[in-house]
């Protein structure tokens, strides 16, 4: 009697099927909305050319950054392996430092996860096959070095697969942009291809290029792409790039340019006693606004760094800073972060005394927080406010050197750090009469200059 096996079934959208089976093409390249199920069907990809180089011991699983490869390549990867019938530490263990892997019991085989911020680090190992998810936010030495090390003897096979939202005019649109270089043959929808051929050796390298829209992904909640178009719905070419997955012109005018959503935005994390608050306002907004960050420690190519981390946000419409101060302290209950330190950043607007009260606002502030019975509370706010030029300038500096991150569910300060613009032919803040998607963003660039400028702390609390 022949032993009996069990059949597993995988489901595949249409692009990762074509991939798995095209073994000829030496490139592929997926630009997809968000949400649509990208980076599960690279790892399925990945996988399917890991049990086909059984020969080769080492592949490469690349994103931008460290944080996103422990909070969304090893995690998907896992559970595509979880889907294929293997368990953890059974058939393959997982190492998170200091080069995280995944280690394959029965082969012996890794998969290495490398980030692109740091490119100089890919040297040495020879892949058999390659990942680069999040291309558009990579840097191209680090694409150039990862194509670089697919050389193998041993594999049978020897691609690599390039994923990534669009995310404007940059190396990734100008080398796979095939809507609109003619280089390209369109003859089907959404799957594009071009043959590239050495003029000295004559060689060819095969590249195809899948469309994904937000829409392919059937498990998406009802409400996501309504968000998207909540976020995204005044550009044009955001919707295009972010549901559509066409290479588009994003940061035209826009302030806030170095954030981008597929490094800077990470999964909601809740706040800890333990880790100080930096807590900014904006005052000169009605409604009012705050941003909450802590400062949370990450692990990189086996060295510690440290990035702030936005964590909360107003989401009322506060009139006045009771209601700010009172939502805050919502979120922050007093019985779990009464002993930790508030440093409060913000407006200098908020040192300026009333004509009906010497107190000022972060006077009120302080009050508020005091009575409730939070005990630690230091005053960092500037006592100017620079120009918006230079304060624009130390978020986005932030951001390009990866020390800010935002959680997901801060929708506000996304929808500002987005749609903030600069004036026409000026550099000066677009603020129409009524809008109020600057605010938040506002408040989060009092907090970077002060921040990076080290400005002196002011204690005005009792420190314990």
């Amino acid at each position: 009697m022949e032993p009996q096996t069990e059949t597993v079934i995988i489901k595949q959208q249409w692009w990762t099927s074509e991939a798995i089976r095209d073994v000829d093409t030496n490139v592929f390249i997926v630009t997809a909305g968000l949400g649509s199920g990208k980076t599960h069907g690279i790892c399925q990809w990945h996988y399917d050319r890991v049990c086909l180089n059984k020969r080769s011991k080492f592949s490469l699983f690349m994103m931008p950054t460290y944080q996103l490869v422990h909070t969304a390549a090893i995690p998907t990867y896992e559970k595509v392996l979880e889907n294929y019938g293997l368990e953890v530490d059974i058939d393959y263990v997982i190492v998170r430092s200091p080069i995280p892997l995944i280690r394959f019991v029965e082969t012996g085989q890794e998969v290495h996860f490398l980030s692109g911020n740091r490119p100089e680090k890919l040297k040495a190992v020879e892949f058999s096959h390659a990942a680069i998810d999040e291309a558009g936010v990579t840097d191209e030495e680090a694409y150039k070095r990862a194509l670089e090390r697919i050389r193998c003897s041993r594999a049978a096979v020897r691609q690599s697969f390039i994923g990534g939202t669009p995310e404007g005019i940059n190396w990734y649109s100008e080398r796979f942009d095939s809507d609109t270089n003619e280089l390209w043959c369109r003859d089907r929808e959404r799957d594009h291809y071009r043959i590239a051929k050495d003029p000295v050796t004559s060689h060819q390298t095969k590249y195809r290029r899948f469309r994904v829209t937000t829409y392919d992904n059937p498990y998406l909640p009802p409400d996501y792409v309504t968000q998207i178009y909540e976020l995204h719905g005044s550009n044009q070419n955001y919707i295009d790039s972010y549901i559509f997955g066409l290479f588009r012109a994003l940061v035209e005018g826009n302030c806030y340019k170095e954030f981008k959503r597929s490094i800077h935005l990470m999964e909601r994390i809740e706040p800890d006693p333990y880790y100080d608050i930096n807590l900014t306002f904006d005052f000169n907004a009605n409604p009012m606004s705050w941003i909450a960050l802590q400062k949370r420690r990450f692990r990189e190519y086996g060295e510690d760094t440290t990035k702030q981390i936005a964590v909360h946000e107003a989401e009322m419409d506060c009139s006045t800073i009771d209601d700010a101060v009172i939502e805050f302290c919502a979120k922050f209950p007093v019985s779990r972060f009464g002993n930790t330190l508030l440093s409060i950043y913000g407006d200098s607007s908020g040192y300026a005394e009333s004509h009906k009260t010497r107190q000022t606002d972060y006077d009120a502030i302080y009050s508020i927080l005091k009575e409730i019975g939070y005990k630690r509370i230091e005053l960092c706010a500037m006592r100017y406010n620079p120009k918006e030029t230079v304060t624009v300038d130390a978020v986005n500096r932030m951001f390009m050197n990866n020390e800010l991150l935002v959680c997901e569910h801060l929708q506000n300060l996304q929808k500002s750090l987005l749609s903030t613009k600069w004036k026409e032919g000026t550099r000066k803040i677009d603020k129409p009469s009524g809008e109020t998607w600057t605010h938040h963003g506002d408040a989060l660039k009092y907090f970077c200059f002060a921040y990076n400028e080290g400005q002196p702390k002011r204690i005005i609390g009792k420190t314990i």
